[in-house]
């Protein structure tokens, strides 16, 4: 059976993801294979795309997903925690009222932030983490469930020693401005030996990888 979807920004997501064109439908077994979509909530020149996160549920093998420009709520989250295929969600220039992701906690993966608000969050149950280009309080997350987190390009304050944490394999700050809770900076901190670290100045790279996903953020 050949479906129409009423809203046209997250038709023409659908539609680029089946390589089809603007004036051909598709089929319910058609959503079912998609395996990763990039989902709008505000588009660039400010307008609502109507696109709702109960939308996600049209795929129902999805996988991955990114977020961009979206405002979201802890009853936005509670919905994501739902979808039971969902292995990785990618959070591009998003805003959070009033939320934690504990909610999140059942995404068997990794969790990604990009060009988000300042996250006052608390960050727990959560295994792997991604940011980047963001602002971060160190206090809000809970290290004794995280195996690897990467915090990159951005302002980080409260920064503490993680040498009490044995679960941390990995911990990469590259690109990021550290301080302390007295608001002075520091270079480096210290991890377990176990621990893979790293804390390298940016590089090209990074300011390639910011381009790249500015690009992605205003699609």
């Amino acid at each position: 059976m050949n479906k129409k979807l009423e809203n046209k920004e997250l038709t023409k997501r659908i539609l680029e993801r089946l390589h089809k064109k603007d004036t051909e439908d598709f089929s319910e077994e058609e959503l079912e294979s998609i395996e990763n979509i990039g989902l709008t909530g505000k588009l660039v020149n400010g307008k609502e795309t109507g696109i709702d996160i109960e939308d996600i549920f049209l795929f129902k093998n999805l996988k991955s997903l990114t977020l961009r420009n979206f405002s979201l709520t802890l009853e936005d989250l509670e919905k994501l925690s739902k979808h039971i295929s969902i292995e990785e969600i990618s959070f591009l220039g998003c805003c959070f009222e009033d939320v934690n992701f504990d909610v999140l906690s059942k995404i068997p993966s990794r969790l990604k932030f990009i060009y988000c608000s300042k996250l006052p969050l608390k960050f727990s149950n959560i295994k792997k983490l991604m940011i980047s280009f963001c602002e971060l309080d160190f206090e809000t997350i809970d290290f004794s469930s995280i195996s690897s987190i990467f915090i990159q390009n951005s302002k980080v304050e409260n920064v503490k020693d993680l040498t009490e944490y044995e679960n941390l394999l990995e911990v990469n700050l590259d690109g990021s401005e550290l301080s302390q809770k007295d608001g002075k900076s520091i270079s480096d901190i210290r991890v377990r030996e176990n621990c893979m670290y790293s804390h390298r100045e940016k590089s090209k790279l990074y300011e390639d990888d910011m381009i790249e996903n500015k690009e992605e953020m205003e699609r």
